[in-house]
């Protein structure tokens, strides 16, 4: 590869070449998981709470998104679905998101390696399977944040303030934990400053240090619940808790998930030397607690800890490159094989699986969505039916906030692991009885629904000659 573009005329055009392909590519496969019917719970979760025009991101599965994690970014993002109606703007947004993390790789190689070397590192970043695998994916707030950090990190060298604090305040709009990111890197950046006289960082440093504790703390102090979160996540990272599977196995699993981290990237970050200190949180978040979801490399959890590796990879090379130039190459050359090939053939997209065409039945979903549902009443569907429904809050995944009507397609990815169809046979949420089955469809109502009057109007004769019972 670094052959290849040291020939090139315009090395830096690859770059954009590179980020235009990733953008197309993960924008079409992730509009192909949404229109066959495959996307995730989250998608109309999302969706839905994009689409509420109070701002407080409101949707029939959480009540406000306000009230699990502190994500205003769905804020700046929600106008675009308000006004499309379409799932396609945030779409865009997403896989613009993840190119922007190999263009600011470039930007912080470029000037600090020879320029074949920061286009190749750039293209491995595009390639990188973890970045793949959190962009092939519902639209988390995590997707945004490798690109908000790469760049934050770009702004910040360059010694641009001014962008360095809006890039900060973007980030802290991501995600509660963001903020504990965020101190660490403005601590560890007051530290240098401080003791190298650098007092333009060291303001910078102190603002956004104090903003980064001060945003998420009013979040929680709104929510009312210091204390209660505070005990939610002390079992997490207890001792007792981690040891929940056997210390070999839990220790061997944390070993082969930092190989997934790694190894992609040729090992380069382990010689970025002290900018490997501002990993440290984010890696520990995902380390310590025992969940092997958190490890998961297609998991949104990786959002944390990527955008820190690609500025570790890039570090890395340049201070190696800056050590023993010749070394570098060896380096770059198994990157630029290892990340394509992991992506290609041990694919955290799991893309055999996942990416397929239009059947004859999402057809017949089309039409039941647009044309068979009742008009009024609380229904309760799947996966990939609510990230088609998500512009009215009535549609609700799953059967646990007790819709009047349940949807059922056999044939869709289960909800939250349990097919609906079994919902429905469990009673738990109560007795629905079926309606109408149409191409392996069925409609079921809740017996009690019209009684209590909850999610639905009371029976007309209209909705009755549509829907006997």
């Amino acid at each position: 590869m670094a052959n290849s573009i040291a020939g090139g005329k315009s090395p830096k055009a690859i770059v954009w070449i590179g980020a235009a392909l990733f953008v197309v590519g993960y924008f079409a496969l992730n509009f192909n998981s949404w229109w066959t019917y495959d996307s995730l719970a989250d998608f109309g979760l999302f969706m839905q709470s994009m689409n509420d025009p109070s701002g407080m991101l409101r949707n029939s599965v959480e009540g406000s998104h306000f009230f699990v994690h502190f994500s205003p970014i769905y804020d700046l993002f929600a106008p675009f679905v308000q006004l499309t109606h379409s799932v396609i703007p945030v779409l865009a947004l997403q896989s613009v998101a993840g190119a922007l993390v190999g263009i600011g790789a470039y930007e912080l190689a470029k000037g600090r390696l020879p320029e074949k070397y920061a286009v190749a590192l750039a293209c491995i970043a595009f390639l990188y399977p973890p970045l793949g695998g959190l962009i092939y994916n519902a639209p988390y707030e995590t997707c945004f944040a490798p690109a908000a950090t790469v760049w934050l990190f770009v702004f910040a060298m360059r010694r641009n303030w001014t962008a360095t604090i809006l890039v900060a305040l973007f980030t802290l709009g991501i995600k509660e934990d963001q903020g504990v990111f965020l101190a660490w890197d403005a601590l560890v950046a007051g530290v240098f400053a401080w003791r190298t006289g650098d007092r333009p960082l060291l303001k910078v440093s102190g603002s956004l240090f104090l903003a980064a504790i001060v945003v998420p703390a009013a979040w929680l102090i709104w929510r009312n619940d210091v204390h209660a979160h505070w005990v939610a996540l002390t079992p997490i990272f207890s001792p007792v808790a981690s040891g929940v599977t056997p210390p070999l196995t839990s220790a061997l699993r944390r070993i082969g998930f930092m190989g997934e981290v790694l190894i992609p990237l040729g090992l380069l970050p382990l010689f970025s030397g002290r900018w490997m200190l501002f990993a440290i949180p984010p890696f520990l978040e995902v380390l310590i607690p025992p969940y092997d979801s958190l490890r998961d490399v297609q998991a949104h959890y990786s959002g944390v800890w990527i955008g820190y590796t690609i500025i570790a990879f890039v570090m890395g090379a340049c201070r190696l490159h800056a050590a023993r130039p010749r070394r570098l190459r060896p380096f770059v050359l198994f990157s630029s094989i290892a990340a394509p090939a992991i992506l290609i053939f041990a694919s955290p997209l799991h893309w055999r699986a996942t990416v397929h065409a239009r059947t004859p039945q999402d057809a017949v979903l089309d039409k039941i969505l647009a044309e068979d549902l009742p008009p009024v009443g609380t229904i309760g569907v799947s996966n990939g039916m609510f990230g088609h429904l998500w512009e009215s809050r009535r549609f609700e995944l799953g059967l646990a906030h007790r819709p009047c009507y349940a949807l059922v397609d056999p044939t869709l990815l289960p909800n939250t692991q349990t097919p609906m169809a079994a919902l429905v046979r469990q009673r738990k949420w109560g007795t629905y009885v079926r309606l109408w089955e149409k191409s392996g469809v069925s409609l079921y109502r809740r017996r009690s629904c019209e009684a209590s009057g909850r999610g639905a109007l009371r029976s007309s004769s209209a909705t009755a000659s549509k829907y006997p019972a």
